[in-house]
């Protein structure tokens, strides 16, 4: 059984189709890395593997249930170009916030804040931290309830040198952990989650 299916999908907004006929299965502990043009589909397909939009036609499934279930959405973590994170909020009170509403304990959110300096700023709103800060927030906050599906959108983009070695740094312990990453990307962009990936190319 895979963990991600997508089965003859497509998404059209009033008569034009973004996505049509898409077929894709994602096994577990794998990395698939979607790489096109801009208006190729990449961000739709992940907000539709995210349950933030649905399919106007085929079916998505994570496992057998489909992505906007509670259940599945226990299984995600999920960073897209807009944050999730509360600018008023502290980081500290953003980390406190999603560990209750994921149901775990505060430590390893402070641990994986470690691992990336974020530590550091604790005590600073999240509206006041940089673009690559508030990336590396955006991954502790998803990555904390140790998702089996960790859904990505441009995670390298906009970052510099640290910033893409501390998001290395957390995938690739999520990965020995288990977790299957899918993430988007321009076409020629630098930068690769793992050497083992597959590209699936959209035009």
């Amino acid at each position: 059984m895979a963990l991600l299916t997508f089965k003859n999908v497509a998404k059209r907004y009033l008569y034009d189709y973004v996505i049509k006929d898409f077929n894709l299965e994602v096994g577990y502990s794998e990395v698939v890395r979607l790489e096109g043009p801009n208006g190729s589909g990449k961000t739709t397909l992940l907000k539709l593997a995210a349950g933030i939009e649905r399919p106007s036609e085929g079916e998505v499934l994570i496992e057998e249930l489909p992505p906007w279930h509670l259940e599945s959405k226990r299984k995600m973590g999920v960073v897209m170009h807009n944050n999730m994170t509360y600018a008023e909020l502290t980081v500290r009170e953003n980390l406190e916030f999603f560990a209750s509403l994921y149901g775990v304990n505060l430590d390893e959110a402070m641990r994986l804040s470690k691992e990336v300096g974020l530590d550091k700023r604790m005590e600073q709103r999240a509206g006041e931290l940089s673009f690559g800060w508030r990336k590396r927030l955006e991954l502790v906050r998803a990555l904390m309830h140790n998702p089996k599906l960790i859904l990505l959108d441009e995670p390298f983009v906009g970052l510099d040198t640290p910033g893409k070695e501390a998001l290395l740094k957390l995938l690739r312990e999520a990965l020995r952990k288990g977790s299957t990453v899918v993430y988007t990307a321009p076409v020629g962009s630098e930068g690769r989650v793992s050497e083992e990936e597959k590209v699936v190319r959209l035009v």
